[in-house]
């Protein structure tokens, strides 16, 4: 495999402006694939996205190998020696969250013989898969040595080792590699063949904060922010901490538990209003007559327990089917319904097809949701030839 264009991000990631020859320029559905004879342009490889900026003043808006070539895509063409401007913005935040990840991956190794097996490095988020499932106490531990290592500004090298040096060179992977292959070492922390530009030192990444984590296919993923990405990221949660601090009027440090007690204080009034709702309707219940054709009250926001208390009384009033249904158009309905003619575990199945529902139940009693609205639920019981319709009970 011949490459043609000379890769000068391996050589200086800091490099921001260069010259070089156009070898062709072609045009395609995106406008032009230029290939030159020398770049710093990043591809999009080794799980980021590529760098972008201009090529003779035309925007490079994406950059990709393509059958062993580096193209870059333009939106107008080019020619002859041109002037080449990477966004440094952009590629100096790539080299942040991609120099933070070989400290994270190199912990995760080091500490808990865990490997690196996805990295994905968006212009919104980044991820970092891992084969191992990792703990929180552990996340931390991995997070706190990782700044540790930005603090000791440990040197970042990236070379290309002769074919003996590099036998004798342990390093970490996640492919086979068929071409030369480009290690970067940090100092004591990782040893990893990437192809991706890098800070020069430790210190540059500023800080490494892991966002999240969730596990994955036996694995776990990380979610990370390093750098400016980071400064962002907890400017941001700073910003509404403080904002959720004046709300509660209490400190910072102590919204969680001020949130807590109005989160307990909620579900407390909530079990209360549910309480004496279901009290209401139980009363409306024994004033319903009796009904030979069956028997389906609706209402708004009440538990099982409240729609299964309902059903109890007003059974004996249509015992043919009573049902209870608890919800609204737009996001379905809770039921329960009660009947001495239906086999439960038959009609269950039945409801759940025709109504969208989920539910099951024994004997003579079902229980569940459906998402379908009112009408239907009504269709579906054939409340026009064959049912009285109780309505005294609807939003209460």
């Amino acid at each position: 495999m011949i490459i043609l264009t000379e890769k000068l991000y391996d050589y200086d990631a800091y490099l921001k402006e260069f010259t070089a020859q156009v070898i062709s320029c072609t045009p395609c559905e995106k406008g032009y694939k230029i290939i030159l004879d020398k770049t710093a342009f990043f591809p999009e490889e080794g799980g980021q996205y590529s760098d972008t900026g201009t090529l003779g003043g035309c925007e490079v808006f994406d950059v990709q190998f393509e059958n062993g070539e580096l193209i870059h895509y333009c939106r107008e063409a080019v020619s002859g020696v041109v002037a080449g401007q990477i966004d440094f913005d952009k590629r100096f935040r790539n080299m942040q969250n991609h120099t933070g990840e070989h400290i994270i991956s190199g912990l995760v190794h080091s500490l808990f013989g865990g490997e690196n097996v996805g990295f994905h490095l968006g212009q919104d988020e980044v991820t970092c898969d891992y084969d191992i499932e990792l703990n929180a106490q552990q996340l931390r531990e991995i997070e706190f040595k990782a700044n540790k290592a930005i603090y000791k500004n440990l040197s970042v090298r990236g070379y290309y080792p002769k074919t003996e040096e590099l036998k004798e060179i342990k390093y970490r992977s996640k492919k086979e590699i068929d071409e030369a292959i480009r290690i970067v070492e940090i100092d004591g922390i990782d040893c990893c063949a990437c192809c991706a530009p890098h800070v020069k030192s430790t210190g540059e990444i500023g800080v490494i904060k892991i966002i999240s984590y969730m596990r994955l296919r036996g694995g776990c993923r990380l979610f990370i922010a390093c750098g400016l990405d980071a400064f962002m990221d907890y400017s941001l949660k700073h910003n509404e901490i403080k904002a959720i601090s004046a709300l509660l009027a209490s400190k910072p440090e102590e919204c969680s538990s001020g949130v807590q007690k109005i989160s307990d204080s909620l579900k407390k009034t909530a079990r209360e209003v549910n309480f004496l709702k279901g009290k209401i309707l139980e009363n409306a219940v024994k004033e319903l007559k009796p009904c030979n054709n069956g028997m389906l009250i609706f209402t708004n926001e009440l538990d099982m327990t409240a729609l299964r208390n309902i059903v109890n009384l007003a059974k004996d009033k249509s015992p043919c089917l009573c049902g209870a249904f608890s919800g609204n158009d737009e996001n379905g309905y809770s039921y329960i319904i009660y009947s001495e003619d239906f086999d439960a575990n038959e009609k269950s199945k039945d409801i759940n097809e025709k109504l969208s529902g989920r539910g099951g139940g024994k004997n003579n009693m079902i229980q569940g949701s459906v998402k379908a609205n009112r009408q239907a639920i009504e269709n579906y019981f054939s409340f026009s030839s064959s049912f009285s319709i109780n309505s005294s009970l609807v939003d209460l």
